[in-house]
């Protein structure tokens, strides 16, 4: 990531947060993060077409990216250009030779190990989510994956390499030495207080990491 800013982008969990997740949206938009992503999974699509909506008009009206995760038809139906996929997600759609990935202008895809990472790039992902990194409430009982992993991936993989899982100021700067180009988070920006001072302190140190290399 050197000479490159610290990108991040929240990943939502409406279980997570202490007031709507329509609300919580808005607070991000305004904190200085690249975008947000709509995850869950688990909502009926109306609901979850309800809430697209809503955090779509936010981050355009604060001019950054809004994305949908694992729901192609939603993000055709709000004409939204982002879209992330699980790697069976990922799979699925390649099953059926990738005639949805022409239709967005920005697709990612969740990966686990440097095979996924290189077979996701080869099929023309255009960016890849590596993790999780550090242990994280999130997977309970399972031990993250480490910045060598990270390393790994981003020196492998011919698209950009995005980490999650555990991310905090105290290792964000091994994070960013290890040439990804941004984070994604998720509980802790669900639950932060004051999520634009979270983010500053992580650009820091990010930024404290990068100049002493």
């Amino acid at each position: 990531m050197k000479d490159r800013n610290m990108e991040i982008y929240a990943m939502t969990a409406r279980e997570l947060c202490p007031e709507s997740l329509t609300e919580r949206m808005a607070l991000l938009a305004a904190s200085g993060l690249n975008g947000i992503l709509l995850r869950e999974k688990d909502l009926p699509e109306a609901e979850y077409v309800k809430l697209a909506r809503s955090g779509a008009a936010v981050c355009r009206r604060r001019g950054i990216d809004f994305g949908i995760h694992s729901r192609p038809a939603v993000a055709r139906r709000l004409d939204l250009a982002w879209l992330h996929l699980s790697w069976t997600g990922f799979l699925a759609l390649a099953a059926q030779k990738r005639t949805e990935m022409g239709e967005f202008a920005r697709v990612g895809v969740s990966v686990h190990s440097v095979a996924e990472a290189a077979r996701a790039a080869a099929w023309g992902a255009d960016y890849l989510l590596a993790g999780h990194v550090f242990p994280t409430a999130s997977k309970p009982g399972r031990a993250g994956r480490g910045v060598d992993f990270l390393r790994t991936v981003s020196g492998a993989a011919a698209a950009p390499v995005y980490a999650i899982g555990g991310l905090e100021a105290d290792n964000i700067g091994a994070v960013a030495a290890s040439g990804v180009r941004g984070v994604f988070l998720m509980s802790s920006l669900m639950r932060a207080a004051a999520p634009g001072e979270q983010i500053a302190a992580l650009k820091a140190k990010a930024t404290e990491s990068e100049a002493g290399q």
